[in-house]
């Protein structure tokens, strides 16, 4: 797993299951995102879809009382999945910051 910090108030742990493959017809990795709902969700998925390289990502959380998401990508060649999951929320996380220090 990893963490991102966002503006030195929002940090994120992201679980990364080895081998995880999610159950369904197109190759895509699953990522557990723990103490987080559908904000953190929405957010990176909107991001994530700008992406030239994803041909999907999406998110669930398992049901409002729980305090987990599960984020779902999928690459148009699965390369490096999770160097570029990594690596994009790492630009997300800039780009915040950045937005934040603008104001």
């Amino acid at each position: 797993g990893f963490k991102l910090m966002i503006a030195e108030l929002w940090e994120f742990v992201v679980e990364d299951v080895p081998n995880n493959k999610s159950n369904v017809l197109f190759e895509a990795r699953d990522y557990v995102f723990e103490n987080e709902d559908s904000t953190l969700g929405n957010l990176v998925q909107t991001f994530l879809l700008k992406h030239e390289r994803v041909k999907y990502c999406g998110y669930n959380t398992a049901h409002p009382l729980t305090s987990y998401l599960i984020i779902r990508i999928g690459l148009d060649d699965n390369k490096d999945i999770h160097d570029f999951f990594q690596t994009q929320l790492g630009l997300l996380a800039d780009n915040i910051n950045k937005s934040i220090q603008k104001l």
